[in-house]
């Protein structure tokens, strides 16, 4: 149920958000012979005490909180989210990140939710600035540029109310079409597998992440996103912020990309790209328009 969570930097600037997968799916723990709605209830719970836990920790640290929606939000998340122990202690994050406009409806008619708490993802499309004022009637005061856009057009964007990420894995499809039920071995109830790929005939592979609740699969680019070495072309376009999101790094890995944020974007040092320069792509951001 919960994709990420991410955690703001406060008093430096340029702020960042910076995400990893944190919780494995609760119904791992539950037995399997129970009936559904008792499921869904223990389910609610264990969520609900582990996102407690690890909002606590993150506002011991000083930093801010956000939780992440599914990339596709139906029924069943909606109703788990309504559980009333998961709602109180969603109603604490200090972000929440929207990734479909059903999860903007939820938050904003279900949940109450203020729109400048709300950070539309990348998957809501802000192509123009005429879409970024849309939001804005919603009460939003900022969005997540979409991956589709170039240097040069985002000059003509409101990079002062868009956040810009500079390292992580992009979502190349969200599917429906589950590579485990495929293979007819789906089983909701299992936690979620490691290792699940795609390989292409270049032998390149495809990070696969399911998600049973809403039963999708979310396939991930096989380079991450690297931008850490542009930091100097990427600040004078302006960004609110920048995100960085972890997806299946190792601590050593993390340590080493939050250094070289550190390095780029708060000390204004020269960051080199990665010695293989095959392990990264730079996206669509150096791309001529299409």
């Amino acid at each position: 149920m919960l994709q990420e969570i991410r955690r703001r930097q406060k008093g430096k600037k340029p702020e960042f958000l910076c995400g990893k997968q944190a919780i494995e799916q609760g119904k791992g723990k539950i037995a399997a012979g129970e009936e559904k709605q008792h499921l869904e209830e223990l389910f609610a719970r264990t969520l609900a005490s582990l996102l407690a836990a690890s909002l606590q920790a993150i506002h011991a640290a000083g930093k801010e909180a956000a939780f992440c929606f599914p990339h596709v939000f139906r029924m069943e998340s909606s109703r788990m989210l309504d559980n009333p122990q998961l709602f109180e202690v969603l109603t604490q994050f200090d972000l929440l990140i929207v990734r479909s406009y059903d999860s903007l409806g939820f938050a904003l008619q279900r949940m109450n939710c203020p729109g400048e708490k709300l950070l539309p993802d990348h998957s809501l499309y802000v192509f123009s600035e005429k879409a970024a004022q849309a939001f804005g009637r919603w009460g939003l005061k900022c969005y997540t540029v979409s991956w589709e856009l170039n240097q040069k057009e985002l000059r003509h964007m409101p990079n002062a109310l868009a956040e810009f990420p500079v390292y992580g894995r992009i979502p190349m499809m969200v599917s429906a079409q589950c590579v485990l039920k495929n293979y007819g071995v789906c089983d909701r109830i299992k936690a979620d597998e490691a290792g699940i790929f795609l390989k292409d005939r270049k032998s390149k592979e495809f990070s696969v992440q399911k998600n049973c609740m809403d039963c999708y699969n979310v396939i991930y680019n096989s380079q991450p996103l690297y931008l850490l070495h542009q930091a100097d072309t990427v600040r004078r376009l302006g960004f609110r912020s920048y995100r960085i999101s972890f997806l299946s790094e190792n601590q050593g890995e993390m340590k080493e990309i939050l250094r070289s944020w550190q390095t780029a974007f708060l000390e204004n040092g020269q960051v080199e790209p990665p010695d293989d320069a095959s392990g990264f792509t730079t996206g669509h951001f150096g791309r001529g328009v299409d």
